[in-house]
């Protein structure tokens, strides 16, 4: 099981706990509540929920509903019979599967929910009433990398994008496809771009092509990604005008770093004023793309 703090501290005056069994709605939950000043607890784990409110309770927390055995219900419950927990804001997540556990949740004294997908403006436009949101920001030791990552899987956007913000010193811009990479290659102007290979509607080589008839390559820092087979043409890739390569599946503990070597860049300090409301909106930008066309 999962059980990670984000920035751990003996002042619980600000601290929230996020249950989920989707790694990805946990991250962007903790990016989102983080960029708030809180301090973030997530796990995917009714057990290890059940000791953080009898050991260390938190002062705001967000349940998944989707987590299995109608976990979110009874962890409602827990907190409206303890007179210790009361006016704990609690906010529970669901999809159309588990409708009767969110009902039952509330019908238990959850403050609020929201559906699945969540937006980011949506959920902290719900969280506002209990979330201070008087964080503040830390001032980066360089220049944000303005970073463009280009991909067809959302899990490995949403995966990218969280790491990258997480770790302070990029600016994300995130794009679903090849074509919707080249628009926003043109939007943005970023000063780096990773691409992913293999692509449905445009590869990586193609949008890579498209770039160049545009722009000057020698001021954009080109990565491509892919698994080990895509990225065996080393060379190839290098006289292309490619900087280094990502394998995937992505790993977000070294992503970051693995990505700072490629381009060249120092480590940042932290993260430049603004930054996470930008994040929000290329999140949202990517959760809220159907499904079917994901």
């Amino acid at each position: 099981y999962c059980l990670s703090n984000m920035n751990s501290t003996e002042d619980n005056s600000q601290r929230a706990l996020v249950m989920s069994a989707e790694p990805i709605l946990r991250r962007v939950l903790k990016q989102l509540l983080t960029q708030k000043g809180m301090q973030v607890t997530d796990t995917d784990d009714p057990a290890l929920v059940a000791g953080e409110l009898s050991s260390n309770p938190p002062t705001f927390m967000v349940l998944d509903a989707d987590v299995p055995g109608a976990a979110a219900a009874a962890l409602v419950k827990m907190v409206r019979d303890q007179p210790a927990l009361e006016g704990m804001p609690v906010i529970v997540l669901g999809s159309e599967d588990s409708g009767p556990t969110l009902q039952r949740a509330m019908q238990l004294g959850a403050d609020a929910s929201l559906s699945k997908p969540i937006s980011p403006f949506e959920f902290l436009d719900k969280v506002a009433p209990w979330v201070s949101g008087t964080g503040r920001a830390l001032v980066a030791s360089r220049p944000d990398c303005r970073i463009l990552i280009v991909d067809d899987e959302k899990r490995a956007l949403l995966l990218a994008a969280s790491s990258l913000y997480e770790r302070g010193g990029f600016e994300v811009f995130l794009a679903q496809g090849g074509v919707d990479g080249f628009q926003r290659f043109k939007e943005v102007s970023p000063d780096a771009i990773v691409i992913g290979l293999r692509m449905q509607d445009l590869s990586g080589a193609g949008l890579l092509k498209r770039i160049i008839e545009v722009a000057d390559l020698s001021t954009i820092k080109v990565v491509f990604s892919g698994d080990s087979k895509d990225l065996g043409d080393l060379k190839a890739l290098l006289r292309l005008g490619v900087r280094g390569t990502l394998e995937k599946p992505f790993q977000a503990a070294t992503l970051p770093q693995r990505v700072e070597r490629i381009l060249g860049l120092s480590a940042s300090e932290g993260r430049a004023a603004g930054s996470g409301d930008r994040f929000a909106s290329e999140i949202q930008r990517i959760v809220t793309v159907p499904a079917e066309s994901a």
